[in-house]
């Protein structure tokens, strides 16, 4: 069985190669040409097992890390933005205040620039949340190969908890209730106008 060697020991790999080409050269020499042909299959395959091995790993290592890092950032992102929406739309309520049912020119313009922040949250919500499941889905391809279950076993637990509903639900939502509030409020500004 062929012996896999670390990535760092690319040089020892090479001088092995080498030391088995001037054993193969010998064998050639000597006659033994069938014992080459096999010889030769057999030290390829080991040859391969050494470059490939050390290296598909190492890629799928740094790959695992960077994603779980990635997936870890995003979720205190998405946390952030929904910190900011929220702190906007107490400022533009706190500010038109009383108000709110007689929206003059400039609260009306200032509800506006709610609801566009509103927008900015709900667009960077549904990014990040894509982000998210491509690293997701390649972390689960990862383990699968490997044999790993990080992933894998938290996602069953979480499954296993009953009234838990997925933030790809709750977090549209809670944009979408300020969305409907802002809407109701216009429409109440409307209708109280029209009297």
């Amino acid at each position: 069985m062929p012996m896999v060697l670390p990535g760092g020991l690319a040089s020892v790999a090479a001088s092995c190669a080498i030391a088995h080409e001037i054993s193969r050269y010998n064998d050639w020499v000597n006659g033994d040409r069938k014992q080459f042909s096999r010889h030769n299959l057999q030290e390829c395959k080991e040859v391969i097992i050494v470059e490939s091995k050390p290296a598909a790993w190492d890629l799928a290592k740094l790959e695992y890390e960077t994603a779980l890092e990635q997936y870890r950032q995003f979720t205190s992102l998405r946390r952030q933005d929904m910190t900011f929406v929220t702190t906007v739309q107490a400022a533009v309520l706190t500010i038109i205040g009383k108000n709110l049912l007689k929206l003059d020119g400039a609260h009306f313009l200032l509800s506006l620039v709610a609801v566009f922040v509103l927008f900015l949250g709900i667009n960077s919500e549904r990014r990040l949340a894509g982000y998210m499941t491509a690293y997701m889905r390649r972390t689960n391809e990862i383990e699968a190969e490997y044999g790993m279950k990080l992933t894998l076993m938290s996602a069953q637990e979480v499954k296993t908890k009953r009234l838990l509903v997925s933030n790809a639900i709750i977090f549209p939502l809670y944009y979408a209730v300020f969305l409907i509030a802002w809407g109701v409020v216009w429409i109440l500004n409307l209708l109280s106008g029209a009297k």
